[in-house]
């Protein structure tokens, strides 16, 4: 129980400094990660929870259901949780969830002046609590089967005596990487990269924005640098933050449909 309240008194006392200076204190907390980043515990949360410092990211905290998805994927991915730990070099990170598409992780990381993107595929998205349609779809059906889901069919019985059959694809974490390429960038690359982030305003960014659309893509872009870190969420976004997606995307050499 101690130990228990001195990680809390440690992570109330970030909050606090890092309120009042303008660099980053990366927590260093063991308890949540590994010298490279790699989480002690499978559900662990990849982005900070204890520095809100504006009522977007506190929103964005509190969404146990946003945290899991995407944590979840990241996991999956085998990532390095970023605001815990500076790693060692910078890394800019787009985690790209598709309504309709595997899920992919892009990596531009700066090590002495050497530049890297790595891109990376599940095979499928992980599901970290049951999913459920209706009505019976054999189409979806299919599609969960291939990739490995259980499936179970229920029947309920309405007001009206009526019934309405539905299928429930049962939680399953697990997801495998198809996809893993690493490739060096050019200095010209690198400058184009950092001129659109530049010119997206990133650092001045609200965290958090989810327009609320039925059907779109989840783009959660991470920044970690040794003074810095900050991430920011956003759907399916539009002017030069879905630019900077779309350089990664064409730098990884990737064929993909862009939303």
């Amino acid at each position: 129980m101690k130990a228990i309240q001195n990680i809390i008194h440690f992570i109330l006392l970030t909050f606090f400094v890092s309120c009042n200076q303008s660099d980053y204190n990366y927590p260093r907390i063991p308890e949540i990660a590994n010298e490279n980043g790699l989480p002690k515990d499978s559900l662990a949360f990849y982005y900070s929870t204890f520095e809100p410092v504006d009522t977007t990211q506190i929103e964005f905290a509190r969404d146990t259901f946003w945290q899991t998805y995407f944590s979840t994927n990241l996991y999956a991915f085998k990532e390095p949780i970023l605001f815990n730990n500076y790693l060692g070099h910078d890394i800019y990170r787009f985690l790209w969830l598709r309504s309709f598409h595997l899920p992919i992780v892009f990596s531009l990381a700066d090590s002495n002046g050497v530049i890297t993107l790595t891109t990376k595929k599940l095979d499928r998205q992980p599901l970290y609590r049951d999913y459920a349609y209706s009505p019976d779809d054999p189409k979806q059906d299919s599609i969960y089967r291939e990739q490995g889901y259980k499936l179970i069919k229920q029947i309920d019985t309405l007001e009206n005596g009526k019934t309405d059959n539905y299928t429930i694809v049962k939680a399953d974490r697990r997801g495998y990487i198809i996809y893993d390429s690493t490739i060096t960038l050019t200095a010209t690359d690198w400058s184009r990269f950092k001129k659109l982030l530049e010119e997206t305003k990133f650092w001045s960014l609200a965290p958090y924005y989810w327009a609320g659309h039925t059907d779109g893509a989840a783009w959660i872009i991470e920044a970690h640098t040794k003074k810095k870190y900050k991430y920011i969420v956003r759907q399916s976004p539009d002017g030069k933050l879905r630019e900077l997606g779309e350089l990664l995307v064409e730098l990884s050499g990737l064929k993909e449909e862009i939303y």
